[in-house]
């Protein structure tokens, strides 16, 4: 599957100064947000096995990437179904 996103993100790093008993201290911090659309694509791959006459079991790995940001996901997961 492939496709456009929208996308909205925050990131904040903190700036650190050394302390007077030695660890660092949180002094301020630095806050960049970005917006805008990227081209994704990704799939899904899983396997289902009949675990009863009227029960199935299905596991599924999905992965998504985004372009230019290199954005990855990565999820897995079960999904029991009944008929």
């Amino acid at each position: 599957m492939c496709g456009m996103e929208q996308f909205e993100r925050t990131s904040v790093f903190p700036i650190l100064v050394p302390g007077p008993a030695g660890p660092p201290v949180r002094q301020s911090e630095d806050v960049l947000r970005r917006d805008g659309h990227e081209f994704t694509w990704g799939g899904v791959a899983g396997v289902g096995v009949r675990a009863a006459r009227r029960i199935q079991v299905r596991a599924e790995v999905t992965v998504l990437v985004t372009r230019p940001s290199n954005f990855v996901v990565v999820s897995a997961g079960v999904k029991i179904g009944v008929r």
